[in-house]
Parts: C-alpha cells; structure tokens; sequence
C-alpha cells in the first residue's frame, strides 16, 4: 500500500514537472492584407510601442503537465507585441517615429479538456485614440483524453490563436484611427 501511493506521488510529481513548448510566430497573410487595406485608405503609417500584461495574467499551465512555454523566451505581453509587429512590418505601412500602439494584454487562459480552446482579451490604444478599444478572441482547437497530448496540442494552437486575436485587431473599425 505505502509503495503503491509513494508510486503515484512520484508520477503525479515527475509529470507536474514537464514543459511543453509551442513554435515560433508565424506571419498571417491575412492579417498583413486586413492591416495594409486599413492603414493604406487611411494613408497612415504606425509604429508598434509596449505591450504590457494586466496583473494575473502569466503563462498557461495545462492539466498537470505544469506551465506551456508558448511564448519562447518571452513573456506573453512581448510576443503578442512583436507578433503584431512581424505582421504590421508586411504592410510597409509599419515607421519609426510614426504613432505607436501600445497594448495591454488582459485575460489568456487555456483550456485543453473536452473541446480545447484559447481564449486572449487585449486593449490596444495609442496617443491619436488613448481610449482605443478592447478585442476579444476565442480559438478552438482538438485536445486529448492524455494530459501529454492535449497540453501539447495546446502549445501548438498558441499560434493560431494569437493569429486570431491580431486579425480582431486589424480588422476593427477603429484600428486605423490608432495611427492619425
């Protein structure tokens, strides 16, 4: 009995300890065209300033595999940012100097039983509109009966999601009146 529950602790503690990690960014043609269309029959050019993250929110963890490294090397507020950069870059609408939007970061969660979903709430704003607007994305994607799977079917879905919350970005109403 006492090596059967020594035996679960062990599992229990040596699986809280596994990372799973997700992929780069990945540019979203979509995106770029949504963004290059705003800005373009705005005539506007921006720049890309901070991206902070609101208190509470940090990296996802999944099930008890423990957190997902989906940011590498960054934290969630950064690598949203320099998404938005690699994509607004495509436009050729994207200048130093010009206006910066700025962002905060303010709900991502993780949800990898059942249907798994991301979903990833920001604020963006700038000096030409302080108030800015708030967006909200929702990105589903294929979890697992095991922890293993799930969490890592998670990770890679990060991507996408944050694809999906840029595109929320770019293509609201208000995104070119960031930049005048």
């Amino acid at each position: 009995m006492k090596k059967t529950l020594a035996a679960i602790t062990a599992t229990i503690a040596l699986a809280a300890c596994e990372s799973t990690s997700s992929l780069p960014y990945t540019v979203s043609t979509q995106n770029v065209l949504a963004a290059q269309a705003a800005l373009t029959a705005a005539d506007a050019t921006l720049s890309v300033g901070s991206f902070t993250a609101s208190a509470g929110v940090q990296k996802p963890t999944c099930r008890m595999m423990g957190q997902l490294d989906v940011a590498p090397g960054k934290d969630l507020a950064t690598f949203i940012r320099d998404a938005l950069e690699a994509e607004l870059f495509q436009t050729g609408r994207l200048q130093s100097g010009s206006v910066p939007i700025n962002g905060a970061i303010e709900r991502v969660e993780v949800d990898s039983f059942g249907t798994g979903s991301w979903i990833i709430d920001a604020r963006v704003f700038s000096d030409a509109n302080p108030q800015g607007y708030r967006v909200s994305s929702t990105y589903p994607f294929s979890s697992s009966f095991s922890a293993y799977s799930a969490c890592q079917n998670a990770a890679t879905a990060f991507n996408p999601a944050v694809q999906a919350l840029l595109s929320e970005i770019v293509t609201h109403p208000q995104f070119a009146s960031l930049a005048r």
